[in-house]
Formats: C-alpha cells, sequence, structure tokens
C-alpha cells in the first residue's frame, strides 16, 4: 500500500482540488484510493469543520476519518506527546487504507505562525 502526501507552497493554492484530481485520476486508472486529512486547521476552515474531507467524501462516495482537531494537537505538542499523536495519525492512516491501494494524505496549509 502507498501514501501520497500532497503539501501546499502556500494558502489558496488548490490543494484540495489537487487531491480531488490525484483521486479521480487513480479511480479512473481502477486503484482504490482512500483520503486523510489528519490536522483539522481553524484558520483555513474557520467554521471548525473539515471542508476537504467532507467534499472528498461526498464526491467519491469515501468515508475519511475524523481529523484531528488543532487543539488537540497543539496540547499534545506542548504536552511533548509527539510519539502518542504520531500513533494516532498512523492509526487514522490505517483507518483511510483499509481496502485500499493508495491512500491520499492532505498536508497542512502554512499559516505563518511560528
Amino acid at each position: 500500500m502507498k501514501t501520497f502526501l500532497l503539501i501546499p507552497t502556500g494558502a489558496g493554492v488548490g490543494l484540495t482540488s489537487a487531491c480531488l484530481g490525484l483521486i479521480h485520476a487513480l479511480d479512473c486508472l481502477g486503484i482504490k484510493s482512500g483520503f486523510l486529512k489528519p490536522f483539522l486547521q481553524l484558520e483555513t476552515n474557520g467554521t471548525g469543520a473539515d471542508r476537504s474531507s467532507a467534499l472528498i467524501g461526498r464526491t467519491f462516495g469515501l468515508v475519511p476519518p475524523q481529523a484531528i482537531s488543532q487543539h488537540h494537537v497543539e496540547r499534545m505538542l506542548g504536552d511533548n506527546q509527539l510519539d502518542e499523536l504520531l500513533e494516532q495519525v498512523i492509526s487514522l492512516h490505517r483507518q483511510a487504507s483499509i481496502d485500499k491501494n493508495i491512500v491520499v494524505v492532505e498536508g497542512v496549509v502554512p499559516t505563518g505562525e511560528a
């Protein structure tokens, strides 16, 4: 099983559109693809909803795992729980990869915050 990680070069560059296009192209080739957006970014979504996963789900009939909230990520990093956080991401990846040949992972958008 392979994983493609798509990472944006900046905000508003069409990352979700690129993920949609890649999953569609793989689907046209008969390759079963899953989708994972491991981290929810409130700054880019405003409403707190994971719009990328919802759009991918509606378009391709997939049920992507729920993204880890930004608050949860910040708390775990602040508590020096990086290994536990990575284990959570691995668990989400396993969920997204069930009965799939490839998982497309949408990376986080740069926010300018240090």
